[in-house]
């Protein structure tokens, strides 16, 4: 079955409403530039409300060392999600599971090589001055499929296109923010619900 992660939650009624709709997971963003950014204070309310079957994911773009440690003194975290430009010493440094993004269009097959085979990726449309979360779609012609099988999608995904990814892709996991919100950074149940439900009813 497809995991299914629900990122950029910024609140208590929001993290609720992703479980649910029947979500694996929630990503809690820490990083200022991103309309869903959350406090540690914000995000240690979140995690608090948490079923143990829904893991919660800290989300960093090329955070200091420092900023994470005190995030997960804080924060009981299941998962990290790198989402910059950081080096494999600096993913594994806190002896925790976690997904290293991908940014399309690039060398995919370079960019994965540098880390170890065990790596989770995290196949996204970005750019320096917007990680993800963008609501863009990148052109899923440039991610070799058998990239996708074990790893995550995202970028862009909503409603209409979910369905079409799925097929193209049967991936390991897919994930949504912008495209299941009302507004930037405030999620939409019925569109979260939806969403998944298309997610559950899939057999390759």
């Amino acid at each position: 079955m497809t995991a299914v992660k629900i990122c950029g939650i910024t609140s208590v009624r929001d993290a609720h409403d992703a479980c649910r709709a029947g979500a694996d997971a929630i990503g809690l963003v820490f990083y200022d530039d991103s309309p869903r950014t959350v406090t540690i204070e914000c995000a240690a309310a979140i995690v608090a409300t948490l079923p143990e079957y829904v893991a919660p994911v800290g989300v960093f773009v090329n955070e200091s060392a420092h900023k994470i440690s005190n995030v997960l003194r804080h924060v009981p975290l299941k998962r990290l999600q790198f989402h910059g430009d950081e080096l494999v010493t600096a993913c594994e440094a806190y002896a925790m599971p976690y997904i290293k993004a991908i940014r399309l269009p690039c060398d995919v097959m370079q960019k994965t090589r540098l880390f170890a085979p065990r790596t989770r990726f995290l196949f996204d449309c970005g750019s320096d001055s917007m990680p993800g979360g963008g609501g863009t779609c990148f052109a899923w012609e440039q991610l070799p499929l058998s990239l996708a099988r074990n790893n995550v999608i995202a970028g862009g995904l909503n409603n209409q296109n979910i369905l079409a990814c799925l097929q193209y892709f049967s991936p390991w996991g897919v994930d949504v923010s912008s495209g299941v919100e009302s507004a930037p950074g405030i999620k939409s149940f019925s569109l979260m619900r939806d969403f998944i439900a298309q997610v559950r009813a899939y057999r390759p």
